[in-house]
C-alpha cells in the first residue's frame, strides 16, 4: 500500500485547499442561529438557518480533512509539535473571548447565566474548558457542575479530542517506522471508530463522556477518509468515507437527542426533519467540491485564506456579542429588535479583526517554527 502524502504545488510547497470562505460562512451560520433568538429575523428565517449545530458538524468534517493533510505535510513523527501548534492556534482566541464575556457579564450583572458562573473555581474551570481534560480539572477545582461562560466551547473541546487521536497516530507512526508490517492503519481505525459510534449511539445509548465524543466521530471520519483518499490511499477508503457520511447525516438529524434510536422512532417526514438533512448534505457537497478543487486565481486564493482566518474568532466572539445585545437592547425593549442582528455582527467582526491582527504579529511566527514551513497562500 502506497504511503499517503500531502499534495504539493508547482513550487514544492503543500497545495492550498480553498476552504477559507466556507469556514467563515459556517461560523456566520452559527452566529445567525443565535441571532434569530434576539432579532425579528427569527420570524422569517428558513427553518434550516436555525440549525447552527449543522454548520459545526460540517466544520468537524472539514477539520478532519485539513488536519489530516497537515499531519501528512508537516508533522510526521512530531506529535508534540502538532499539539503545541493546535494549542497556540486555538487557546489565545478562546482566552480573549472568555475575558470579554466575563467583563460583559460583570457589567450587566450576568442575568443570562446561572449565578454560579461568577465563583472563582468556575471561572478558572472555564479557562481550562477548551480541553477534553475537564473531568479531571473540574474535579481538582471542586466544580461539580461547570457553568460554561462561552457556551459553544463544547465544539472546540471535541476538536481537541480529535487532535489527541491524531497526535497518538503521529506518535505511533514514529514508533512503527522501519517495521516491516504495521499493526494498524487509518482505514482500520476509521472502521473501528464507526463501529463504536453505532454501538454507543444506536445499540446501547448512554450519556457518558465517551458516548458524547463518539456521537460526533463520523463527521471527522468523513474528512479524514476523504483526505487520505485524495492523497493516494486505496480506493477502499472511499467506502469508509461513504459509510461515515451516512452515519454523520443521521447523527446531524438526531442531534441533540442522546439516542439515535429515539430520533428514529420519532422521525416524521416534515420540514423540521428534512431541513437539517438538506442543509447538511448541501454544505458537505460544497466541502467535497472544494476539497478536490485544483488551481484558481492566486489573488482569490490569498483572499480566501484571509477570510478563513476570521472563522474561529467569529465563532467564539459571537457569545460575548450575544451577552452585549441581551444586556443593552433586550433589557431595554424586552423583545427582539431589528438592531440586534447588527449589534451582534459588527462587534463580533471587529473583535475578530483584533484577534486576527494580534495573532499575525504574536503567534504566527511561533506556529511557523513549530510547523517548520510557511503555510501556502495559493
Amino acid at each position: 500500500m502506497p504511503r499517503p502524502t500531502a499534495p504539493v504545488a508547482a513550487d514544492g510547497k503543500p497545495a492550498y485547499r480553498p476552504f477559507g470562505t466556507l469556514r467563515t460562512a459556517l461560523a456566520l451560520l452559527v452566529l445567525l442561529s443565535h441571532a434569530v433568538e434576539v432579532s425579528p429575523i427569527g420570524q422569517y428565517a428558513p427553518e434550516g438557518l436555525r440549525y447552527g449545530p449543522i454548520a459545526v458538524f460540517v466544520f468537524f468534517a472539514l477539520s478532519g480533512f485539513v488536519i489530516t493533510e497537515a499531519a501528512l505535510a508537516f508533522y510526521r513523527g512530531r506529535a508534540g509539535s502538532f499539539l503545541a501548534n493546535r494549542i497556540v492556534r486555538l487557546y489565545p482566541p478562546y482566552a480573549f473571548a472568555l475575558v470579554v464575556a466575563i467583563v460583559l457579564l460583570l457589567c450587566s450583572g450576568g442575568p443570562f447565566l446561572d449565578p454560579a458562573w461568577r465563583q472563582w473555581r468556575n471561572v478558572i474551570a472555564n479557562f481550562l474548558a477548551i480541553f477534553p481534560s475537564v473531568p479531571l480539572t473540574d474535579r481538582l477545582l471542586g466544580v461539580h457542575q461547570r457553568v460554561d461562560i462561552v457556551s459553544i466551547i463544547w465544539a472546540v473541546r471535541i476538536e481537541f479530542a480529535f487532535y489527541l487521536v491524531v497526535a497518538a497516530a503521529l506518535a505511533w507512526d514514529r514508533l512503527a517506522r522501519g517495521r516491516s508490517r504495521r499493526i494498524v492503519n487509518a482505514q482500520s481505525v476509521g472502521w473501528l471508530v464507526l463501529a463504536l459510534h453505532v454501538l454507543t449511539f444506536y445499540g446501547t445509548p448512554g450519556d457518558g463522556r465517551l458516548a458524547f465524543y463518539l456521537q460526533f466521530a463520523p463527521h471527522f471520519v468523513v474528512g479524514v477518509a476523504a483526505a487520505m483518499r485524495e492523497n493516494g490511499a486505496p480506493r477502499a477508503m472511499s467506502w469508509l468515507a461513504g459509510a461515515a457520511l451516512l452515519l454523520a447525516t443521521a447523527q446531524a438529524v438526531a442531534y441533540p437527542d442522546p439516542s439515535g434510536l429515539a430520533a428514529v422512532h420519532q422521525w416524521a417526514a416534515d420540514s423540521r426533519h428534512l431541513s437539517p438533512i438538506i442543509l447538511y448534505l448541501a454544505l458537505m457537497l460544497v466541502f467535497w467540491r472544494l476539497g478536490v478543487a485544483r488551481g484558481g486565481s492566486p489573488r482569490w486564493l490569498r483572499l480566501d485564506r484571509r477570510f478563513g482566518e476570521y472563522s474561529y474568532p467569529i465563532y467564539l466572539l459571537q457569545i460575548p456579542a450575544l451577552y452585549f445585545v441581551q444586556w443593552t437592547m433586550m433589557a431595554r425593549h424586552g423583545s427582539p429588535h431589528p438592531l440586534n442582528l447588527l449589534l451582534m455582527v459588527v462587534p463580533t467582526v471587529v473583535l475578530a479583526w483584533v484577534v486576527v491582527t494580534a495573532s499575525e504579529r504574536l503567534l504566527d511566527p511561533l506556529r511557523r517554527r513549530l510547523r517548520r514551513h510557511a503555510l501556502p497562500s495559493s
